[in-house]
């Protein structure tokens, strides 16, 4: 399950891109917008609200074929599900294609966003592969980390392989508290 307050963070996304878009039905807490000043703060937020999903997810031995940037995918599209669910659910008269179609735009920027956040901080990592695709190194000399990753016989969160995930999973988060969103902005 994902954090709830994740599919409100994307509405006021939409609400922050056109200040015109009626969210008022929506159930948007109001300190959960004095809270994100900022688009940037704001997919920051929601990119935090993903990785700690995903070591919740680990944290309970639920991690076996997926990397952190497909999950994080997954997570996104969850939210983006609940939001359009959300949107669904309102009566006609309230403008629900409207509000549905101006939030079309952030559902698809998210992820570019969340995308770009990443390349950026795995550039930071002392361990980082040189490869933003596969910022794992590899373990074995001479062969490179799209090799490793797509090595059915290495899984993806077991061994050192896994260990050095988690510790790329854990720098991310790491990072990005240590960053305070509102002092460096877009981190890309």
């Amino acid at each position: 399950m994902i954090n709830p307050q994740t599919k409100f963070k994307l509405i006021l996304l939409a609400k922050m891109n056109d200040p015109e878009l009626d969210i008022s039905n929506l159930g948007v807490p109001d300190e959960l917008d004095a809270d994100l000043p900022t688009t940037s703060s704001a997919y920051i937020s929601i990119l935090l609200d993903g990785l700690n999903h995903i070591k919740d997810l680990d944290k309970a031995g639920k991690l076996k074929e997926r990397a952190i940037c497909g999950l994080l995918m997954d997570f996104v599209s969850s939210a983006n599900k609940e939001v359009y669910s959300l949107i669904d659910s309102l009566p006609k008269e309230l403008g629900r294609f409207s509000v549905s179609k101006k939030y079309d735009e952030i559902a698809i920027r998210t992820g570019i966003e969340i995308s770009s956040s990443l390349r950026y901080i795995f550039s930071k990592w002392p361990k980082f592969s040189g490869s933003y695709s596969y910022p794992i190194p590899s373990m074995a000399e001479g062969v490179c980390s799209s090799s490793i990753f797509w090595n059915d016989d290495i899984p993806l969160w077991a061994g050192v392989y896994g260990d050095l995930r988690r510790e790329l999973l854990d720098f991310l988060i790491n990072w990005l508290n240590e960053n305070n969103q509102s002092s460096f902005g877009k981190v890309y």
